[in-house]
C-alpha cells in the first residue's frame, strides 16, 4: 500500500488478489449494512429517542465514506448526522446540559483538525454550510 495526500494505492501481490478483492468487498458490505442500520432505526426513532446515536452513526458512515474518497455521500451522511442532532436537540429527550452540546460538539469536531479524512472537503461551500448550522 502507499498512501500520500489524500489518494491510497494498493498494488497487492498477484498471488493475492482474491484475498484483496475480498477484503475490499468486506469493507463495502459493512459500509451497506451500516446504512441498512441507521435506516431502521431511523423508521422507530418517531419521538427523535435515538437522534443522538443516529447523528453519531451518520457522522462515522461519513468517515467511512471519507476514507473511501467518495465524498458526495460523505457530504449526504454529515448532512443528516447534523440534522438528527439538531432534531434530538430540539425533542426535549435530552437534558439540558447534553441538550446545548448535541450539536455544538459535533460541529466542533467537525471544523476542528480531528478528523483528517475531511481535509479534501472541508474547503467547499457545502462543508461550510453544514457547518454554519
Amino acid at each position: 500500500m502507499i498512501a500520500a495526500g489524500n489518494a491510497v494505492v494498493f498494488n497487492p501481490h498477484p498471488g493475492a488478489k482474491l484475498t484483496s478483492n475480498t477484503a475490499v468487498d468486506l469493507v463495502n458490505r459493512a459500509i451497506l449494512e451500516a446504512e441498512r442500520a441507521i435506516f431502521i432505526l431511523d423508521k422507530f426513532n418517531e419521538n427523535e429517542l435515538f437522534g443522538n446515536e443516529l447523528s453519531v452513526f451518520s457522522e462515522s458512515m461519513a468517515l467511512a465514506y471519507a476514507m473511501n474518497s467518495d465524498y458526495e455521500n460523505c457530504m449526504l451522511q454529515l448532512e443528516k448526522a447534523v440534522d438528527y442532532a439538531d432534531k434530538y436537540d430540539n425533542s426535549g429527550c435530552s437534558g439540558s446540559d447534553e441538550r446545548a452540546s448535541s450539536v455544538k460538539s459535533l460541529l466542533s469536531l467537525l471544523g476542528s483538525d480531528a478528523r483528517k479524512e475531511y481535509s479534501p472537503i472541508r474547503n467547499t461551500k457545502r462543508f461550510a454550510a453544514i457547518l454554519n448550522k
